[in-house]
């Protein structure tokens, strides 16, 4: 009989919610049963997961922010306003094409993206993740830009910020849920100058 294995609260935590991705990206969310996020997490017992989640949709709100990353740390947005706006533009843009090379992160995204076209609880978990991480954080750098006169004064920094993060969950429908050959081929890094360059220069000859 195997002995268990008593880790510390973050720790176990952590191991429910790494397992709980893991099937609902084989499964999808409602097909899931605590059963098997427990078999998969390697806990001896489904009571476990609500001595730290209280429902199923809270854990699924912490596999979110697990596979968005970790929080930016305390003092990034002041950081954030000292880059350069191309500088700025690449720390926004590296997570997104980093988890694009992440097969376990792609399949829970593609589960995740279903279910927020059908389920509206879905869609506001989600967006309020992102919201949260990144999209005022975004805007606000824009918006500091602006100021500063690096970028026009006469354009929405909301609509700029949808627009650039946009183009970056375009390319994944059409790499990953399409599976676009062209798309499929692109370098990560050819990626990453091109929709910073298009973004930038726009596609118009100087």
């Amino acid at each position: 009989m195997n002995k268990r294995v008593h880790l510390p609260p973050d720790e176990r935590r952590e191991q429910i919610v790494r397992g709980a991705m893991k099937i609902f990206a084989e499964k999808g969310f409602d097909a899931t049963t605590n059963k098997e996020i427990a078999k998969v997490a390697g806990i001896s017992s489904t009571g476990l997961i609500y001595h730290y989640f209280k429902d199923k949709f809270a854990l699924l709100h912490a596999v979110i922010e697990m596979h968005m990353g970790e929080a930016p740390p305390p003092d990034f947005p002041e950081k954030l306003m000292q880059m350069s706006l191309e500088e700025g533009l690449r720390e926004f843009i590296r997570r997104p094409l980093r988890n694009m090379n992440n097969p376990a992160g792609v399949a829970f995204t593609r589960v995740l993206l279903g279910e927020a076209m059908r389920r509206p609880e879905f869609a506001k978990i989600l967006a309020d993740a992102m919201i949260s991480r990144m999209f005022t954080m975004f805007v606000a750098f824009l918006k500091h830009h602006q100021e500063q006169g690096t970028i026009r004064r006469d354009i929405d920094p909301a609509l700029t910020a949808m627009r650039f993060v946009g183009s970056i969950q375009s390319l994944f429908v059409m790499r990953e849920v399409l599976r676009i050959p062209e798309a499929q081929a692109l370098d990560m890094e050819v990626i990453e100058k091109g929709l910073i360059d298009d973004f930038l220069q726009g596609i118009l000859p100087e």
